[in-house]
């Protein structure tokens, strides 16, 4: 899919292509430009399966979580979010709580722990990310905003001299 972004030479509406090359030549004015790394990063993500990235974020986060229950000497506690969290039995949780006060990962690849990762990944909505065609921008609301803040910089320069 590609991301619409603008040349900063001639202001024209340019697309990326998640793959490209971040260097470009603008087909308009033939001027060298680099692609804004929002874009690429757009681009990415959008290439990407954003619900598998969304639910390991939120399984990362959530050990983070345990794990500072654990340095905070909550094992007990640690092992109750683990336990909800992955939906394991206790033994299970106790195991991969032992693990991780060890400094070693935690064994996600026992059935109870894939089974709820599965059932988390079917309850997730397909995207997590706005449609990107309807955020193709106004290249004439850009360069009003561009405006706009050269005046307020211009502003506020004009005030630090007339103090001194």
């Amino acid at each position: 899919m590609s991301i619409a972004y603008q040349c900063p030479s001639c202001l024209r509406t340019l697309y990326y292509e998640p793959g490209d090359s971040t260097f470009q030549t603008c087909h308009h004015c033939q001027g060298k430009i680099m692609v804004p790394s929002d874009t690429v990063h757009q681009a990415e993500m959008i290439d990407a399966d954003p619900t598998d990235y969304s639910l390991r974020e939120q399984r990362d986060l959530r050990l983070a979580e345990i794990q500072k229950e654990l340095q905070a000497g909550n094992k007990i506690q640690a092992i109750a979010m683990f336990r909800e969290t992955f939906g394991t039995g206790l033994g299970e949780a106790k195991d991969a709580v032992e693990a991780m006060q060890l400094g070693r990962k935690p064994d996600m690849s026992r059935s109870a722990l894939q089974q709820n990762y599965q059932a988390l990944q079917e309850q997730q909505p397909q995207s997590i990310y706005p449609d990107t065609q309807a955020q193709v921008q106004d290249p004439g609301r850009i360069a009003m905003v561009i405006l706009g803040a050269l005046i307020a910089l211009g502003i506020a320069i004009f005030i630090i001299f007339m103090a001194e």
